[in-house]
């Protein structure tokens, strides 16, 4: 994890695909007892963008 940057492109530059892309928000989904809309998926570019959307889906939870 320490290898990468937050900014950096998952898909281009770490070579995340899109099978490893709805695990890893299917695990943050379970982390958090979210549910993060199949639409907003798209957004995901980024670590950065995960936890922008992910605190989205926390905000509008409560």
């Amino acid at each position: 994890l320490d290898d990468f940057e937050d900014d950096e492109r998952l898909v281009q530059e770490l070579g995340v695909d899109s099978m490893m892309a709805l695990e890893i928000v299917a695990c943050i989904e379970r982390k958090y007892k979210i549910r993060i809309p199949e639409e907003r998926l798209v957004e995901v570019q980024t670590l950065n963008d995960s936890v922008r959307l992910t605190l989205d889906a926390i905000t509008e939870a409560k």
